[in-house]
């Protein structure tokens, strides 16, 4: 390929670079997000914006993509809230991960779930922690060859 063929490439890529955010989210780490954080920053949000969501994306077609969401929970889990971090890079999100972390509506935490993929499902990760009465049920399904050999546990971890 001719450096120009590139250049241009490189630089049409890099223009079609799309960016969507209400709210700049911090990095958390490896722990919980700050439930009162989140929603201080949601009642900050202009009047003309939705209130109901915080969002921001990055979307470098092909080639990344990030979207940080904080909005109410799905109709089919308890009230509340539930922030949703998922990426994906490589063609096509070829590796990827997606996370989510879902408050009741006095912010405590009942449910986080992890995701992971690589190699559009070639290998898969999905681990579901679950608050219970005496702690947090964590659920742990490994895939591989695109979920033919499967390793499923179940495990109670107690606080």
């Amino acid at each position: 390929m001719k450096t120009t063929t590139l250049l241009c490439l490189t630089g049409a890529l890099l223009f079609s670079t799309s960016c969507i955010s209400n709210h700049h989210f911090a990095e958390r780490g490896d722990g919980p997000p700050d439930w009162r954080q989140l929603e201080a920053a949601r009642a900050a949000l202009p009047a003309d914006e939705d209130p109901e969501d915080l969002v921001d994306l990055t979307w470098m077609p092909g080639v990344a993509l990030q979207i940080e969401r904080y909005a109410p929970s799905e109709p089919t889990m308890l009230g509340g809230n539930t922030l949703t971090d998922a990426e994906g890079y490589g063609p096509l999100v070829m590796f990827g991960s997606h996370d989510t972390w879902s408050f009741d509506e006095h912010g405590e935490l009942y449910e986080q779930r992890d995701r992971d993929h690589a190699l559009w499902g070639l290998w898969e990760s999905d681990t579901t922690r679950v608050k219970v009465p005496t702690g947090w049920r964590v659920d742990s399904n490994p895939k591989l060859l695109f979920g033919l050999l499967r390793w499923p546990s179940s495990v109670y971890v107690t606080e």
